[in-house]
């Protein structure tokens, strides 16, 4: 009886040992994540300005920060937006590099500034 629990106890820690090392595979063997992702997405960012363009049938518009800078900047159904797209808006972006294109994670729009 005692060999059947011995026999029973060694087979079960051999098969939690087994799963344990399947999923906990070497760092070499895999991408790190900031590997696997520089592919597709290279940076991500954020960017403060204002809205002097919009094309909401390509999917995109165009920011123009403090400095002057215009960035366009692309949208999708995964990004999360808030607020209206309007030119003359206050807009901030969280956005990362995608096949060259900037891409929005984020929008949040702001009222648009006052004159005075």
């Amino acid at each position: 009886m005692k060999r059947l629990l011995m026999s029973a106890a060694l087979v079960s820690a051999f098969a939690f040992a087994t799963a344990a090392m399947a999923q906990d595979k070497p760092s070499s063997d895999r991408p790190s994540d900031s590997q696997g992702s520089s592919k597709s997405m290279q940076s991500a960012s954020s960017m403060h300005g204002t809205i002097t363009s919009v094309d909401n049938s390509g999917k995109s518009f165009t920011v123009k920060d403090d400095s002057g800078k215009e960035t366009t900047v692309y949208w999708d159904s995964s990004t999360r937006l808030s607020g209206d797209l309007k030119v003359g808006s206050m807009v901030t972006v969280q956005s990362s590099q995608s096949s060259g294109k900037t891409m929005a994670t984020s929008i949040e729009v702001k009222n648009a500034q006052k004159p005075y």
